[in-house]
């Protein structure tokens, strides 16, 4: 359930980024649930609002559990989305922070092999590597997700 919060979490994220949304515009989550409450501080930081049960025909409802969120978006913010430029646009920022992980690895490798390096060193590049894994991780994700709506959109 928790993957899933995450999941819709990285990819308003990234729509938010990209298109400049305000929260209320993009969003709709019904749901009291103690797991909202739980990441509620998540939630804070992404300032969503319209906390409603109505559903609309252009809301994409994803359910996991005891959790349903909907996630509102105009259909022209759905093809913005993943319009082929968008969705190129993405798998471009993908690659870039993939190479940025892998050259990140290669140089703990030889940080680690030379004896000479202190330790906070490699420590400091170990917590770069997490956090850029953690961007790749979540870009992955928003890819994913678009992908997904793209053939959502398509069937409908």
């Amino acid at each position: 359930e928790f993957s899933l919060m995450q999941n819709i979490v990285s990819t308003l994220r990234h729509a938010r980024q990209t298109y400049k949304l305000p929260a209320g515009d993009i969003l709709d989550v019904s749901s009291s649930d103690t797991i909202i409450k739980k990441q509620s501080k998540v939630i804070e930081k992404l300032a969503l609002v319209n906390i409603n049960n109505n559903s609309t025909d252009n809301q994409l409802a994803l359910s996991s559990g005891s959790i349903k969120l909907q996630i509102q978006l105009t259909a022209q913010q759905v093809n913005q989305l993943i319009s082929p430029a968008n969705q190129s646009k993405m798998k471009n920022v993908f690659m870039t922070k993939q190479v940025y992980v892998n050259k990140l690895r290669s140089e703990i490798t030889q940080l680690e092999e030379n004896p000479n390096v202190p330790l906070e060193v490699i420590g400091q590049k170990h917590e770069r590597l997490r956090q850029a894994e953690e961007e790749l991780s979540e870009t992955k994700t928003a890819l994913d997700n678009i992908h997904h709506l793209s053939h959502h959109v398509q069937k409908s």
